[in-house]
């Protein structure tokens, strides 16, 4: 989702998130004539240590991010997994 949306702290992450995104949907328009699929994975807050290691508990200022980690709403790496299998065997 970073690649979708700027997020202050975040700039470099987000670039490299969008340049994926992006990537990606130009590879699945170019391999779609030879029956390829291309499965681009957007899962959002994701309770990982990822939180901890940029230190988003220790930032002051608005982030979405903090917020929906600290609401609880982050997804399990588990859900995330059982989602993105289910998005891919969809094609």
């Amino acid at each position: 989702t970073a690649g979708l949306v700027a997020s202050a702290r975040f700039a470099c992450y987000g670039a490299t998130k969008a340049y994926v995104n992006q990537f990606t949907f130009a590879l699945r328009a170019e391999l779609k004539p030879f029956g390829v699929t291309v499965t681009l994975l957007t899962p959002g807050a994701v309770g990982t240590r990822f939180a901890e290691a940029a230190r988003l508990d220790r930032f002051g200022g608005k982030s979405m991010m903090k917020d929906m980690f600290a609401a609880g709403k982050a997804s399990s790496p588990a859900e995330i997994a059982v989602a993105a299998y289910r998005g891919l065997r969809r094609g």
